[in-house]
């Protein structure tokens, strides 16, 4: 299949190279500025938090580890032990009525 010419288009090989610009660039604006909200900063901060906790571990072993200690020395003491469990007792009633 041969491909003739249209119109006025002429041999492509004579394309010359790119124009070039006359006289000097225009200066860059110096009151180029960017504005952020204060909602945005805001939201920004809000962000990072919700990564924060997302990353932190669900259970915290260092306190789990500290509660057991404290509670085994409690246990130890027999006055302590009634007392304990009462109060342990307590705060799962406290916890589970909310």
């Amino acid at each position: 299949m041969t491909v003739d010419k249209i119109g006025k288009i002429s041999d492509v090989s004579a394309v010359s190279g790119p124009a070039k610009a006359s006289g000097p660039a225009p200066a860059a604006k110096a009151s180029d500025s960017v504005r952020i909200s204060s909602d945005a900063l805001k939201k920004a901060e809000v962000q990072s938090y919700i990564e924060i906790v997302k990353n932190a571990p669900d259970i915290r072993a260092d306190k789990v580890a500290e509660a057991k200690s404290r509670l085994a020395s409690y246990m130890q003491d027999s006055a302590l032990q009634g007392r304990v469990i009462d109060q342990v007792a307590q705060e799962i009633i406290n916890q589970l009525l909310r």
